[in-house]
């Protein structure tokens, strides 16, 4: 993502986040807030700034900050939610970015209730067992078999996406260059999408990204993810076949090449 990475965690190891700057460990609320509230400042200085001089006094100055545990320093930090609203609205346009983490889905502890234009300003990435919920709220039974197929599926908003395996991200932990590969060419991470201007919004249900059946998402999966590699790559990799049941994706495999290449 570049620019500069700062990291809100309040139980942090020294292990954890390294070579980043760490702020909070061992539940210090009072410097995260402390922190929180310099970044505001920030914020409104960028603002000020691109109002004087333009975009262009902006450029190569982003800069990103991760919280872990999000909900739990919002209840323990007073500043927190104007810390969050203030950058979910301005911002993109001050070159600062934010990135909370949670293990919990629901509004509420996000402190969202009734702001959806805020919940819009983010794309929200959710794993594991978060995102099965998810999809079994969409009512997708095959959204929700293909998420349990492997630990590399995850969504994106509603959409499915395949994450960089383990290796490949502890590979390049400083590279900064790695993107979630997206399967719906439409939902692309467009720092555009704001409430000022063009707020993110659902696909419509009409797109020909949407997914009728099972073999039509694992079709779409494979063309976006494996076009260019090999079939025990496709059936491992991006079905998510391994072990025992490479042979019965294999079949799979041969039998979505004989439907849709033939259409």
């Amino acid at each position: 993502i570049g620019g500069g990475v700062k990291v809100l965690d309040c139980e942090g190891t020294p292990e954890d986040w390294q070579g980043l700057e760490v702020i909070g460990r061992g539940e210090d609320w009072w410097e995260i807030n402390a922190a929180m509230e310099a970044e505001l400042e920030e914020l409104s200085t960028r603002i000020k700034t691109r109002y004087e001089q333009g975009d262009k006094a902006l450029v190569g100055t982003d800069e990103i900050t991760i919280v872990e545990e999000y909900p739990e320093i919002r209840q323990k930090c007073p500043v927190a939610d104007e810390w969050f609203e203030r950058h979910a609205r301005r911002g993109r346009k001050a070159r600062r970015f934010i990135i909370c983490l949670s293990q919990f889905d629901r509004v509420g502890a996000w402190g969202l209730e009734g702001k959806a234009d805020l919940a819009d300003c983010f794309y929200k990435l959710r794993l594991g067992k978060i995102a099965v919920n998810h999809a079994k709220s969409l009512k997708k039974d095959t959204l929700v078999a293909w998420l349990r197929q492997d630990q590399s599926h995850a969504l994106l908003d509603d959409s499915p996406c395949k994450l960089p395996s383990y290796r490949e991200m502890k590979a390049l932990p400083m590279a900064y260059t790695r993107t979630i590969p997206q399967l719906n060419s439409n939902n692309k991470n467009d720092p555009e999408k704001t409430p000022e201007n063009a707020v993110k919004t659902s696909q419509d249900k009409d797109s020909s990204d949407c997914f009728s059946d099972e073999g039509t998402l694992l079709w779409r999966l494979i063309q976006k993810h494996g076009g260019d590699k090999s079939d025990s790559y496709v059936i491992t990799e991006v079905m998510g076949y391994t072990g025992k049941r490479y042979g019965e994706g294999k079949q799979i495999l041969q039998e979505l090449r004989c439907k849709y290449e033939q259409e």
